[in-house]
Formats: C-alpha cells, structure tokens, sequence
C-alpha cells in the first residue's frame, strides 16, 4: 500500500509505502443478502517533511471491519445497498526531525503516540452489465455514500492554514463511478475514481483505483 499528502503550500509534505495483511469471511444470508467481515494488520514506513526538518517512522495499525451487502434486480439494473462498520487502532513510534535553520543543525524529537478510528459508512450502487463481446463483459457503476466518523483523533480538529485548531464535521457525503470487466469467468477487471469530501469545506479528498482478480 502507498499514500501520499501534501498541504501550507508544500510546507507539510507525507508518504507512506507498507502492507498489510489478515483474514476475511464472508457469508451469504439470503438470495439478496451476505454479511463479510475481516481483521488486518498494516506496517507502513511514513516519510515526513516540515518546511526544512525531514524524519521518517514507522506505524502499525490494527483494524477489524463488518459489513451488510445487499443485490436486488430492476429490469437491467443491480441496485446494491451496504451497511458497514470499521474500527483501526493506529501506533505511531517515536523519531525525529532533523534539519538545518540558519546554517545550525536542528533535531527535533517526537515522542510515539496511539489513536483510534472508527466509522460507520452507509451506500448505495447501481449497475449493469454490457456485452462487449468475444466472451468479455463490463459494468458500468455509480455509487452514493454517507461516511460517519464515530471516535476520531483529537475529536476531529485539525489544523487550518493559519495554523489554529478548527472543527470539521463527522459526516461526509461520497461519490464514486466507474467500470468493471469480466472475462470468460476467470478474470475480473475494475477501474474507479470518486470525490469522498462532499460537505467537507475547504477539504478535497479524491480516490483512484484499478484492481485485478483471478479465479483458481
């Protein structure tokens, strides 16, 4: 996994390059409905720079996420609600920051730290499928979301542009679209891209993703 961030005008600068691993489930209720869970643990190197100090660290995270999917048919449509619950509880070690101010060397430590995540996410999608031939199919998707923050960091607060505390909500609306290809039953292709900081003043959040999978 990797993931990146800047902000002040290039002033705060992130990246962050890891994996993660755990077990999923998943279980099928009715013809309409399946339930999924799963647990994870992500170890990710965080490269960080502020104005002229540099430091990187190291994080890991312990999550575990449940949710509620649903298929219902209109005509050529596949309209699916989700229901979903996450938490991840994040542990930060100590490093530091190390720069040059005026020709004098600088080094300044961060102590470790540990917060908490959670979330509940409620959305909706609509699709079909296209016969683009030669045993290949694709469906094209539009999904609307609702994404409530239950415990965040410092209560939400983050830092404006003039560097004082400021609130932001815990709901945001989301919005994503996209295609997905399916090959001879075996492979399944999925492009993406969708705004997750509807609600959000001042606050841009976009998401791009394109993911591969093979049947054995």
């Amino acid at each position: 996994e990797t993931s990146g961030s800047d902000g002040y005008d290039g002033g705060l600068e992130t990246a962050a390059y890891g994996f993660s691993v755990g077990p999923y489930f998943a279980h099928r209720l009715s013809p309409q409905w399946a339930v999924q869970g799963s647990l994870g643990y992500m170890l990710l190197q965080n490269d960080l720079e502020v104005v002229v100090l540099e430091g990187n660290y190291f994080s890991h995270q312990l999550s575990a996420a449940a949710a509620i999917n649903g298929q219902y048919r209109y005509e050529e449509w596949f309209l699916r609600p989700r229901l979903g619950l996450s938490y991840a509880e994040t542990f930060v070690e100590d490093y530091d920051l190390s720069g040059t101010i005026n020709t004098t060397p600088v080094t300044v430590n961060i102590g470790s730290d540990h917060f908490g995540y959670g979330s509940a996410e409620l959305s909706g999608e609509a699709s079909r499928y296209v016969d683009l031939g030669d045993d290949l199919l694709g469906m094209p998707y539009g999904e609307l979301g609702l994404h409530i923050a239950l415990d965040r960091p410092n209560d939400g607060k983050i830092l404006s542009g003039d560097l004082r505390l400021e609130d932001t909500s815990p709901v945001t609306g989301t919005i994503r679209g996209g295609m997905r290809f399916f090959y001879e039953d075996r492979i399944a292709f999925d492009v993406g891209a969708g705004y997750l900081s509807i609600g959000q003043n001042g606050l841009d959040i976009w998401e791009a993703k394109a993911r591969v999978s093979f049947a054995f």
